[in-house]
C-alpha cells in the first residue's frame, strides 16, 4: 500500500473488508465512490489466532501515532467478534498486536494492497524508543 491510501480493514467474524482510497485520495474526505472494497472469507485457524491476539486489550480502541514523522501513513483496522469490538487507530507507526495481526491477513490481500509490515516493526520499534527517551520509563501496553 502507498501511504496515501490509508487502508480500512473491517473484520466481521470469518470476512475481512479492505477499503482504500483511489490514488490522491483520503478515503475519509471522499465520496464513496472514490474507494475500492473487496471481501475475503479468512481461515477459522487465522480467526481463532486473531482472537487470542485482542483477548488481553481491555479498551475498544488503541491509538497510536509517531508524530515524529511528518508526512507518512496509518490504517484504520475494526474487528468485531460476538462478545468484544476492537479498533485500532494507528498513523505512521503501529501496535505489537496490530502487527502481528497484519501479518497474518497479508497473505489474503491483493499483492498491490500488502501491508508493508517490515517498514511499520521499524517504525513502530523506533517510535517505542523514543517515547521510552522522553519518558524514563517502559511502554507496557498495547
Amino acid at each position: 500500500m502507498n501511504a496515501q491510501d490509508f487502508p480500512i480493514i473491517r473484520i466481521y467474524g470469518d470476512t475481512m473488508a479492505v477499503t482504500t482510497a483511489k490514488p490522491g485520495y483520503d478515503a475519509y474526505a471522499v465520496k464513496p465512490t472514490d474507494t475500492s472494497t473487496y471481501h475475503v472469507t479468512l481461515k477459522p485457524s487465522t480467526v481463532d489466532t486473531i482472537l487470542a491476539l485482542i483477548k488481553p486489550i481491555k479498551d475498544t480502541q488503541v491509538f497510536k501515532s509517531n508524530p515524529d514523522i511528518i508526512d507518512g501513513g496509518g490504517y484504520i483496522m475494526n474487528i468485531y467478534d460476538k462478545v468484544k469490538k476492537l479498533q485500532f487507530w494507528c498513523t505512521n507507526t503501529g501496535s505489537r498486536t496490530s502487527i502481528a495481526i497484519f501479518k497474518l491477513l497479508n497473505p489474503y490481500l491483493r499483492p498491490h494492497d500488502t501491508l508493508y509490515v517490515t517498514e511499520l516493526e521499524k517504525s513502530t520499534e523506533a517510535c517505542r524508543k523514543a517515547w521510552e527517551r522522553r519518558s524514563g520509563s517502559k511502554e507496557t501496553n498495547d
